[in-house]
């Protein structure tokens, strides 16, 4: 398994437009018209959405490009669907790609949900599709694996482990009392297979390093205490390390998405 990516959402320094008409691409589902089957994708598509990510992330001196570019494709394409909003001229505003992977462990079955290379515009970080994307992607785990629990597991920095963090107050980096003792040998098993995971820290060497990053911790006293947690925990994430972020689904996050997806399209219904 391999997950290098880091789904941050910070605003790029400078991002050269991107464009993507998305001529052949098929949707993912009929009434969602910015969720795409990945596997309709052609190479050049795909490399525009690997465009866009390195309007966010610097590689690393010793990433070749060619290398990042490969490892970007190999990913996504295992993967379900993309998310790809864009403006009425085609030009990319967001991309968050869902992988759903029944699995098996220790004679327990789960779903994982594996949210990778999310970038995000200002413009489309209210958008609902995401939330969209999300519900999408639970109920594709809850036909492929019926009744079994499910989790959202990733590579992410901190602006993405925050993003989860503002609708689940257990959000797990590292091994965690919190976890059930199930749960801690099932991170386990999955930071294990990451590669760049380091046992003796528990954090994960990315190949990237976000521009611009945001350092300051949030106003909003709760997410302040998580952003604490992280940054106690992985103190050299601007340098190009990230946490495994994993975290239970249950129905509290699923109402605070419904929350967002309400408050956001209110928003765009104001005036002015």
């Amino acid at each position: 398994m391999q997950t290098e990516s880091s789904a941050a959402a910070q605003t790029p320094f400078e991002h050269a437009p991107i464009l993507l008409p998305l001529r052949g691409a098929r949707r993912f589902a009929w009434p969602l018209p910015d969720l795409w089957q990945v596997a309709s994708l052609t190479a050049d598509e795909l490399r525009a959405c690997w465009l866009f990510r390195r309007g966010f992330m610097d590689l690393k001196p010793h990433v070749d490009p060619e290398a990042d570019w490969a490892s970007f494709a190999s990913w996504v394409r295992s993967a379900d669907f993309i998310w790809i909003p864009r403006d009425r001229n085609n030009r990319v505003l967001a991309t968050m790609t869902y992988k759903v992977e029944p699995l098996v462990h220790d004679g327990r079955k789960c779903v994982l949900l594996w949210p990778e290379y999310g970038y995000s515009l200002p413009g489309a970080r209210k958008s609902s599709g995401l939330v969209l994307a999300l519900l999408a992607a639970l109920a594709l785990g809850a036909v492929r694996c019926p009744g079994a629990p499910q989790y959202v597991v990733g590579t992410g920095y901190l602006s993405s482990f925050l993003s989860l963090c503002r609708g689940h107050d257990h959000v797990f980096i590292k091994e965690d009392a919190g976890m059930t003792e199930w749960e801690r040998s099932l991170w386990s098993r999955l930071a294990q297979q990451t590669t760049g995971y380091d046992a003796q820290t528990q954090l994960v060497a990315m190949n990237t390093i976000p521009k611009n990053p945001r350092t300051d911790p949030p106003k909003n006293s709760r997410l302040r205490s998580h952003w604490q947690r992280y940054q106690a925990h992985n103190p050299l994430w601007t340098d190009g390390f990230t946490c495994l972020v994993f975290a239970a689904i249950h129905s509290a996050l699923l109402v605070a998405a419904a929350r967002v997806m309400i408050r956001n399209e209110l928003s765009r219904k104001q005036p002015g």
